[in-house]
């Protein structure tokens, strides 16, 4: 007897053809700068994920520590706890976590055909399955340390496990085709809750998942026992309680998450304080629907969270917490959307084009997807954009409501129509909740295989009008394909941008020839790119070209002449070209562009202490330790300013926290010992200088201050022992002080003031 075919052979050989893509694409990007030197979020996740596996929590270069393990929560947690999993199992590896995405991204393929199967036919599920095995997109998103790929299968594990609630017509009784089992409405809610860990935007679609797990429990009960009023009255207090097992299971996860928020900072914080900085960046003055960017977010990062927190209780003279400052910037986007209510329609239907739209939306900071698309030999080849699922999609989805053909295919009972409406349920509850804030490729990656489904069906019912001639049919099809692929939003791809994040990535790999290569490629697909400017005129100046530095920092305050980075950069040219004087001016027009621009107040304040205003430095810099209390450059530069405006005693607990801060950190550990000196606390002076030495072995100034501290403090046998050891790195003390120290037979006295090295 032949044996029936289930379509997992024909599933089988999809998933090799897929996994031989996916290892194809990760084998290219190995030797690419952006596997071990990503994007923005990319690298935001990572440095979580590290720090949860191995517990350092140094941020990355030039990144400021965005205080993850002692405050509420900024993005959701889910990913990095993922990536951390990963992280703990397999160690601190780049390939990894790709390579566990692409397991992740093969498992999707299965409980996509699975769900498609159920829900309509093995075909259109293999159809289904195929179109997503081949797109360019999710391919991309499985090679990032991004979240759409475990995203994806949460939503897929949902979805199957509440369209497994009801059985097929032909293969099940009254009494059992509605069944929802209390264990199984906990479940998901607990798979809910999960992606929302990962994903906040998926509790949109609990209310709709709660009305499908009650209307099917009610159905049941209205099938199974419709003539019995008691009985009937039971099932209802039966489905409730299935509700209360959904809800139950969605707190369970998120609950532990708001009370980890809550005993690290006041307020509530659900699962992330991001949403009303989202928000804000969203709906504001110059806001496009794309970019998370304001006039006052110039450049900005997930790691810059505390310093906006930071620049808020500035404003408010007090220490706010994340909750109240995402409620302030949640207040600020309220305020702009009503008093422009027409920017806001306009901005609305803008992103709803953006969202449908047939090219994938860059997210800024991150790596530029169509241009890493094009980039690729693999990705570039692989046939299935977003506007073909789209389009066959929406033809499908009409189709199947119209049954137009008549075929027992689409000949289906209303317990299907159910599972089918909770489909576009959850596509449309995704785009919902995406709306108001910004678009981007990858929030809407989690609709693509559900879209899928449907263009399965919209394929089949193409192919059946072309073997019928139903013409009408046909003209439908090409004329949606045709208005989907029309970009009506008029984005267009920024490979400038591509170029400039490519060089941010070789130049994080060290390899300035190259990384200087891009930014020339940014710069001349668009000369204004004032960020390419700026950063190839700081690699000029690196290596001492300061004539083409000087040309590219120009450049760059020629296209925006009142951007603080630019200012802060020719001040940054004008100290190095010995022109003190001259920065000061371009630092004082920084700072009065952005009075939070921590580089420029920094280097305001050292600049002054050059110029002999000490005192006035004072200001700037406290106002950049404000900003960033934990930065030890900063609070070093403070204390400098401090013991040069004559406020010895005021420096000594800056340099004191500084070190505290940053152990490894040998010049404030010897202006504190220097400043202890001064205040004649000896002891801990010479505390300090070892400390220091310990650091720093053989440093001269901090051997002969040690040596000259001991003597004054009446340790002639130290002095004399660390005069020996000055002299074993090759360090002769200062005259006079060995002088003083060949005469001594005893104590010294500390009234007398012996050269020091300062």
């Amino acid at each position: 007897m032949k044996r029936k075919r289930t379509g997992y052979e024909y599933l089988f050989i999809l998933l090799i053809f897929a996994g031989g893509v996916r290892f194809a694409y990760i084998a290219e990007q190995i030797n690419d700068p952006f596997f071990r030197h990503p994007g923005v979020d990319a690298e935001y996740n990572r440095y979580w994920a590290r720090g949860l596996a191995f517990g350092d929590w140094k941020p990355p270069t030039g990144r400021l520590d965005p205080h993850i393990s002692d405050r509420a929560f900024f993005k959701p947690p889910g990913y990095p706890a993922f990536l951390a999993t990963i992280y703990r199992i397999f160690g601190d590896t780049d390939i990894m976590p790709r390579l566990v995405q692409i397991g992740f991204g093969l498992a999707n393929l299965i409980l996509l055909f699975t769900l498609a199967k159920r829900l309509f036919d093995t075909w259109t599920g293999l159809i289904a399955t195929g179109l997503c095995a081949f797109s360019p997109s999710l391919v991309f998103y499985e090679g990032e340390l991004l979240e759409p790929t475990p995203f994806i299968t949460i939503c897929l594990l949902l979805l199957l496990i509440l369209t497994l609630s009801l059985r097929r017509a032909d293969d099940s009784t009254p009494e059992t085709m509605c069944s929802f089992s209390v264990s199984r409405a906990g479940i998901s809610g607990i798979v809910l809750g999960i992606g929302s860990l990962i994903r906040p935007n998926l509790l949109v679609f609990a209310p709709f998942a709660a009305w499908h797990i009650f209307r099917t429990a009610l159905h049941h009960s209205a099938v199974a026992e419709a003539t019995k009023f008691k009985a009937y009255f039971n099932n209802i207090r039966r489905t409730c309680v299935k509700m209360l097992a959904f809800c139950a299971g969605i707190t369970l996860i998120i609950l532990p998450v708001t009370l980890r928020n809550a005993t690290c900072e006041p307020g509530l914080v659900l699962l992330s304080a991001n949403g009303g900085l989202n928000l804000y960046l969203g709906n504001h003055p110059g806001s496009d629907g794309i970019s998370p960017a304001a006039a006052d977010f110039e450049e900005w990062t997930c790691f810059d969270w505390p310093h906006d927190v930071a620049v808020l209780s500035r404003k408010y003279g007090r220490a706010i917490s994340s909750a109240e400052a995402s409620d302030e910037f949640t207040s600020r986007a309220i305020i702009w959307i009503v008093d422009n209510p027409g920017q806001f329609l306009t901005l609305l239907w803008r992103k709803t084009l953006l969202f449908w739209g047939p090219l994938e939306i860059t997210n800024a900071g991150n790596r530029e997807d169509e241009f890493e698309i094009a980039r690729s030999s693999i990705l570039r080849k692989l046939p299935v954009h977003f506007s073909i699922i789209f389009a066959m999609a929406l033809f499908g989805i009409w189709k199947t409501w119209r049954n137009d053909l008549n075929t027992k295919l689409f000949d289906i009972s209303s317990n299907e129509e159910t599972n089918r409406k909770l489909l576009i349920y959850f596509i449309v509850s995704i785009f919902v909740s995406y709306l108001p804030f910004f678009i981007a490729g990858r929030f809407r990656a989690p609709i693509i295989p559900v879209l899928a489904i449907f263009s399965a069906v919209g394929l089949m019912h193409i192919v059946k009008s072309f073997l019928l001639r139903n013409y009408a049919s046909m003209s439908l099809a090409m004329m949606i394909f045709i208005l989907v692929s029309v970009n009506w939003s008029g984005y267009n791809p920024d490979f400038a941008q591509g170029n400039f994040l490519l060089g941010l990535a070789w130049a994080g790999k060290s390899d300035f020839k190259k990384a200087s290569a891009c930014y020339e490629d940014a710069i001349r697909i668009n000369p204004a790119h004032a960020r390419a400017h700026t950063n190839l005129g700081a690699m000029f100046l690196t290596s001492g070209n300061t004539n083409e530095a000087a040309k590219h920092f120009e450049a760059a305050l020629r296209v925006r002449p009142a951007w603080a980075t630019a200012l802060y950069n020719i001040g940054l040219l004008r100290i190095r070209q010995g022109k003190p004087a001259d920065a000061l001016s371009f630092f004082e027009r920084a700072t009065d562009v952005r009075s939070d621009h921590v580089p420029a107040l920094c280097e305001l304040g050292k600049t002054l202490c050059r110029l002999g205003r000490s005192r006035e430095a004072i200001s700037p810099l406290r106002a950049a330790v404000s900003l960033e209390p934990d930065n030890p450059e900063l609070l070093q530069a403070l204390g400098l300013a401090l013991c040069a405006s004559g406020d010895t005693s005021a420096a000594i607990p800056i340099f004191r926290k500084a070190v505290s801060i940053k152990r490894d950190f040998p010049a404030a550990m010897y202006n504190l010992a220097l400043a202890l000196d001064v205040e004649n606390n000896l002891d801990d002076a010479i505390k300090a200088y070892r400390e220091m030495l310990s650091i720093a072995t053989g440093d001269a100034d901090a051997m002969n201050n040690l040596a000259v501290t001991l003597f004054r403090k009446g340790d002639i046998i130290g002095a004399r022992d660390t005069v020996a050891s000055c002299r074993s790195f090759g360090i002769e003390p200062h005259p006079e002080f060995l002088a003083a120290l060949a005469s001594s037979s005893g104590a010294a006295s500390s009234e007398k003031r012996l050269p020091y090295a300062r």
